[in-house]
């Protein structure tokens, strides 16, 4: 299968990768259908992401993805993020193969569920 440049490098030389130990938010999702898994950490400062990282297991392009975000989200305001469709995010990734789309998806509704954990937390939180 053909990955785009920034797909094959996110994989072969993943970014923030690893736990993020002083996180605000934690947030996993699956795949049920490949069982794709994405656990992303984010800590939040004033509105905007400062620090991120992720955990993965699945195929090529959600690896990738799962790095991908954590670069992406990283110095970005939870207003921009809150607004990042699958569609903009699939852009972000160089493209995907109709098969895989499946790895953006996972990537973006396990960025809306960390930033969905914002709302509870008390306002000076983040």
């Amino acid at each position: 299968m053909q990955y785009s440049d920034t797909i094959r490098e996110h994989f072969e030389h993943p970014r923030h990768c690893g736990v993020l130990q002083d996180a605000t938010v934690v947030a996993e999702c699956v795949n049920g259908a490949c069982l794709d898994r994405l656990r992303l950490y984010l800590r939040v400062e004033a509105g905007v992401v400062s620090a991120a990282s992720f955990q993965g297991e699945g195929c090529v392009p959600a690896l990738a993805a799962g790095s991908i975000l954590a670069e992406h989200a990283t110095g970005r305001s939870v207003g921009d993020l809150r607004r990042l469709s699958v569609a903009e995010f699939e852009a972000v990734m160089g493209g995907l193969p109709r098969a895989k789309r499946h790895a953006a998806q996972l990537a973006v509704e396990t960025l809306h569920r960390a930033l969905d954990q914002l709302n509870s937390l008390p306002h000076n939180a983040a």
